[in-house]
């Protein structure tokens, strides 16, 4: 695992291995940018081109085959709004409502934009609307380096998940701060200044009052002052005196996990280093928004089911309390327990009556044991089993979904180099069900992408070149059933098969998966030839050669076309 951090100059990475129970930090790095990436958000080529160089110096330091990269960018690279909706608005048009704000806000903008939003409190959503090249443009970094992007979100997001506890969080904004709080599931955001031994709130997303409230020094009951305040930077003395009621705690970077190492973390960003190891540290939870997935409405875990969670608690620790409740149930469930006894009889008496009586009329009819069999089958509740679960005789399970998602992504890689130049597909990135889809065109597409599946997220984007417009895309692959043709591909066949090919293969490190072997390989194409060559003898080799992530990227000016596939290889042990 690797937490990758941002800021406009600097990429912050840290390494971890799984210990007994618990990650310990093997190797941290920081790399320093050649560019400003803020000041490069609004020029794609350029931002891009950071970021490659960025990675290709780290991928020399740090080992990034196989991890699964968690990441953090500024919370100003973001629009963060807090909107009120109605209490009897549904989800659909609560979505509706926040679209059109994102409209007035962001103007025509807003098509280069991805919107998610949260319930945090009553009737208030937390809206973030982030560029969809950012998203994409780091997504696609690490996955070129073999490292597999699970999770993004803002800074603020590391710290502002579902919790019971109430504390703050500070980073220095010069003459201010800029303030998060997060009091028991419920979060506040603003901007603050402490003026003549007094704060005042000059920027906040919808709660002025309350975080003014939340911000008022209790002289005679200290215990109601906001505490504890994390700060995400190293304050002068004179500001740490601001916050001298409030209990601040400057977050030592890596202090509650285990390290091999911690050498140069003095010459780091302090800023960088604190939010990474708040991300290490099980006293703060990520927000519920993932930047990676699909753009929509996300409901946060609501507070009755922390109390009710919190009740549970209590209970095991006094178990006096639970010789009343549990026979309040008891007393409540038996008269409806009866009640569906006595109905189900009913009707199965009835049913039998009617039966027997064809039966006596006509014995020839229907035997009377396929009565109570047809019944006992249509009336009896079955075990839901799903198709795509059920065990092929010739696979183990673990194999029959991992065949599945190998066949849709190829099916729809084929799909989509059989219906567009490959020029026009500027990017293409493939994984499990989920398609992540750039087409350069005009206004329209042309032919219409139904066959893909179902589309998640839809977004167009004006440009300067290729047509004039680049459509972007997320659909859900529909899954694919494997076939009997066994367990007959192994690797040596497989690197047979591509020897002719001009392709850089990796061979990875095999691993033990109970009664199979799994042996990964990397494989990174360049040209379109060469990948139409490959592609070829992929779909040609045998059913255990599965393919589990593509990534394509094409220039549409230039028609240079770099690829990644990441292969996996199943074979029974001792085969």
């Amino acid at each position: 695992m690797i937490y990758l951090s941002f800021n406009e100059s600097s990429l912050l990475c840290s390494v971890w291995s799984q210990g007994d129970d618990k990650s310990i930090l093997t190797q941290i790095s920081q790399i320093p940018l050649t560019g400003d990436l803020e000041d490069a958000r609004g020029n794609d080529k350029v931002f891009n081109a950071i970021l490659e160089q960025a990675f290709k110096t780290l991928s020399s330091e740090v080992q990034l085959d196989g991890h699964e990269a968690f990441v953090t960018i500024p919370d100003y690279w973001v629009h963060h709004d807090f909107t009120e909706v109605d209490a009897g608005m549904g989800a659909a048009d609560t979505w509706d409502y926040i679209l059109w704000q994102k409209d007035q806000r962001l103007g025509e903008k807003g098509v280069d934009y991805l919107t998610f939003a949260e319930n945090i409190q009553d009737n208030i959503k937390h809206v973030i609307h982030v560029p969809t090249l950012l998203i994409s443009d780091i997504k696609l970094s690490i996955s070129e380096y073999g490292a597999e992007p699970i999770w993004l979100g803002t800074e603020a997001m590391v710290f502002t998940g579902p919790t019971n506890r109430t504390f703050g969080v500070i980073s220095d904004a010069g003459k201010g701060y800029d303030l998060f709080v997060i009091k028991r599931n419920k979060l506040y955001a603003g901007s603050v200044r402490f003026i003549k031994g007094e704060w005042k709130v000059s920027k906040s997303f919808g709660f002025k009052s309350d975080i003014e409230e939340l911000l008022k020094i209790h002289k005679n009951a200290p215990r109601k002052n906001l505490n504890p305040v994390y700060s995400l930077d190293k304050l002068s003395e004179k500001k740490q005196e601001h916050w001298s009621e409030n209990k601040l705690q400057h977050i030592k970077p890596f202090a509650k996990v285990s390290a091999e190492t911690t050498e140069g973390l003095d010459e780091m960003p302090y800023h960088l280093l604190a939010i990474q190891s708040m991300m290490a540290d099980d006293r703060f939870s990520r927000s519920k928004f993932n930047l990676f997935s699909t753009a929509g409405l996300i409901e946060k875990i609501d507070e009755p089911q922390i109390q009710e969670d919190m009740a549970k608690k209590e209970d095991t620790v006094k178990p006096e309390k639970k010789q009343t409740k549990p026979a309040e149930k008891v007393q409540e469930s038996k008269p409806n327990n009866l009640q569906n006894v006595v109905i189900f009889i009913t009707i199965l008496i009835f049913i039998l009556s009617i039966m027997m009586s064809i039966y006596v009329k006509n014995p020839d009819f229907i035997p009377i044991d396929d009565i109570i069999k047809k019944f006992k089958k249509e009336e009896m509740p079955q075990p839901t089993v799903k198709i795509e679960n059920i065990i092929d005789s010739t696979y183990p399970s673990q194999l029959v979904e991992i065949m599945g998602f190998s066949n849709s992504m190829i099916s729809g890689i084929d799909f989509i180099y059989n219906n567009f130049e490959h020029r026009n597909v500027s990017f293409l990135s493939v994984g499990g069900r989920d398609m992540q889809l750039e087409i350069m065109n005009g206004e329209e597409v042309e032919p219409e992408l139904t066959d893909l599946g179902a589309m998640i997220n839809y977004s167009v984007q004006g440009i300067d070149c290729c047509g004039g417009f680049k459509h972007f895309y997320d659909f859900k692959l529909p899954l694919k059933k494997a076939t009997e043709t066994g367990i007959t591909g192994s690797v040596n066949s497989f690197q047979a098969a591509i020897a002719t090919h001009d392709v850089l293969a990796k061979k990875l490190q095999s691993i033990d998966k109970g009664s199979l072997i799994q042996t990964p390989f990397i494989l990174k194409i360049t040209g379109e030839q060469n990948r139409i060559n490959f592609f070829k003898t992929l779909q040609s080799l045998e059913e255990n050669i599965l393919l589990r992530k593509s990534i394509i990227k094409t220039d549409p000016e230039t028609g240079a076309t770099q690829s990644v596939f990441y292969i996996s290889i199943f074979e029974r042990k001792g085969a």
